[in-house]
């Protein structure tokens, strides 16, 4: 029971940071519209900064909503044959990262 929770809130955690990360990425690399629709690129990069920093209600809204959600979802979802091994190939990917950013940066300092 226990490793199927903790399945199911990692699954829902790289659900919502994958959004996350996609909207960012859409909110930055946007293209400023027409001057005929907008007067003051300004205004409309603020707009997309601000639609990007705000909103927090919808997005613990649609956290809590994935978390019920998926609550409900079959057992071998979150098993040895479902999402844990994908879990464990990211983390494993994660850690080394962790460690080439920790020597790069011992480098660096030395230098």
């Amino acid at each position: 029971m226990c490793q199927n929770f903790l399945g199911l809130v990692s699954l829902v955690n790289s659900i919502m940071m994958t959004i996350l990360l996609c909207y960012a990425t859409a909110t930055h690399d946007v293209v400023p519209p027409p001057s005929s629709v907008c007067t003051n690129h300004l205004t409309c990069c603020q707009f997309l900064f601000n639609r990007h920093n705000t909103g927090w209600d919808i997005k613990i809204f649609c956290y809590v909503a994935l978390l019920v959600g998926l609550t409900f979802a079959p057992n071998p979802v979150f098993d040895d044959h479902g999402f844990i091994w994908v879990a464990r190939i990211g983390a494993f990917v994660f850690l080394i990262l962790q460690q080439v950013i920790l020597i790069d940066s011992a480098y660096c300092v030395n230098e």
